[in-house]
């Protein structure tokens, strides 16, 4: 807690704004100037804070644009999701999130339960700007959907500039009757 405070001051020095000396800078360096004895800098990728307390809107549980993670520790993972959910309505809605598991159930309650775009499962959140390990295409705008106030969802990427015609002629007209469309939810409604 002692070097949580220290980097604390270091990163957020009036309590409330980033200090922008210390955005994007290395871990090593970060931990030097806040006063954190590292045994081997050159290997120090990343630093964590301890949350005192997840559920108090506190700079620590919010971006920093710095290899600085923050740690909270729950005995019940609903806790969890629901803590995800209460800083994307603080930080805003729609960016992503990560889980790191195994259990496809967890993954899907996360899923789910947060306005999210982007679930990145056991991989680095830079996943979300594109990977050829994940599929995810390459873009420096993510959008954050209607979650967030965009107006797309996803990355956005050359093919959301392009400008695409399209040609419509009439064709024979094909209107499907209740049963077609609600038949199947009837169905399982009755049971």
């Amino acid at each position: 807690m002692e070097e949580t405070a220290r980097l604390r001051a270091l990163l957020w020095p009036d309590g409330v704004a980033l200090n922008r000396e210390a955005i994007g800078r290395p871990a090593s360096d970060l931990a030097e100037l806040a006063g954190i004895p590292v045994e081997q800098p050159e290997k120090t990728a990343l630093l964590v804070l301890a949350a005192e307390d997840p559920g108090k809107d506190d700079p620590v549980l919010r971006e920093k644009i710095a290899p600085v993670l923050t740690l909270s520790v729950f005995d019940d993972f609903r806790q969890a999701v629901e803590l995800v959910q209460l800083l994307a309505d603080r930080c805003g809605r729609g960016h992503s999130c990560g889980i790191h598991s195994n259990r496809s159930d967890r993954v899907a309650e996360l899923a789910e339960a947060v306005s999210t775009c982007r679930v990145v499962v056991n991989q680095s959140t830079m996943t979300n700007t594109g990977s050829f390990e994940s599929g995810v295409p390459f873009t420096t705008t993510l959008s954050s959907g209607s979650w967030g106030g965009s107006s797309t969802s996803g990355n956005i990427t050359w093919r959301h500039f392009l400008n695409y015609t399209l040609i419509s002629r009439p064709i024979p007209a094909r209107v499907p009757d209740e049963p077609t469309l609600f038949g199947k939810y009837w169905t399982e409604r009755e049971r």
